[in-house]
């Protein structure tokens, strides 16, 4: 079957339509694999910051701000743990069964480190936000 005319202009044009569409979406997915994305506890947060009423949100931030080192050190402690995990099970040869559970001890440790924190400074800000006054309107 030969095309022509307009019907050939029409396949040419959804074929090209159709391969930049493919290579839009590659480079997404290429990309989404080389930038790193924030841990997923900060994308969580965020969402629940989002929600809260103006005086919580405030005195929540703050109590976070005010332990940002000590979240810096606890997010870097959790990603080095999933990295700990992946190196182990990525090698070659194999490890043991002992070095997974080590490492995936090791991982929900941290992770649960991590959102002891969080929690403690959440609770914090919210019982300094209920203990200030509140504005009159």
């Amino acid at each position: 079957m030969t095309l022509s005319g307009r019907r050939a202009r029409l396949v040419v044009g959804g074929l090209i339509a159709s391969l930049a569409l493919n290579l839009f979406v590659a480079g997404v997915m290429i990309s989404g694999a080389v930038v790193s994305r924030p841990p997923s506890h900060d994308r969580g947060l965020m969402r629940l910051m989002h929600d809260l009423q103006e005086p919580q949100r405030s005195a929540i931030k703050a109590s976070f701000a005010a332990e940002r080192d000590a979240l810096h050190d606890h997010l870097t402690a959790l990603r080095d743990a999933r990295h700990g995990l992946k190196r182990v099970i990525k090698a070659r040869p194999a490890a043991g069964a002992a070095e997974l559970e080590a490492a995936l001890t090791e991982l929900a440790l941290r992770d649960r480190e991590m959102q002891d924190l969080a929690s403690r400074l959440m609770v914090d800000g919210w019982r300094r936000a209920a203990s200030s006054p509140v504005p009159a309107r």
